[in-house]
């Protein structure tokens, strides 16, 4: 895995309450990925979290991202749900609409604006 890097993410979430995880930064066009996401492991106190259910089993969901100041973006849930508020260590986030979908025993992640590590 020489192109993805890892990156702390902090996710404060509404269901699961203030998580800090070890995600992978997965640029686009490494190992042909299309897009730059973030895989975040689905593990632990995440798997009962709103970000996790707002995933659903099959398919994935667009959500409103709001870009917050220090690397944060906060995701608008729908159907009146409180945000989740997500900070990446080093990352520049921007706000629009993000992407978000289970695979594979984590999460796929795709975030307006994530243009990897600041230097």
């Amino acid at each position: 895995m020489p192109c993805k890097e890892r990156v702390r993410l902090v996710i404060e979430d509404p269901g699961a309450g203030r998580l800090e995880v070890e995600a992978l930064l997965h640029p686009r066009g490494c190992m042909g990925a299309r897009s730059t996401h973030l895989d975040i492991p689905l593990h632990g106190p995440l798997r009962g979290s709103l970000l996790a259910s707002l995933a659903g089993p099959r398919g994935g969901v667009t959500l409103r991202a709001r870009s917050l100041p220090g690397g944060c973006v906060e995701l608008e849930a729908p159907s009146g749900l409180p945000p989740v508020r997500l900070c990446v260590e080093g990352a520049v986030l921007g706000g629009g609409l993000a992407y978000l979908r289970r695979m594979r025993g984590k999460l796929y992640l795709a975030l307006p604006g994530l243009a990897g590590r600041r230097t």
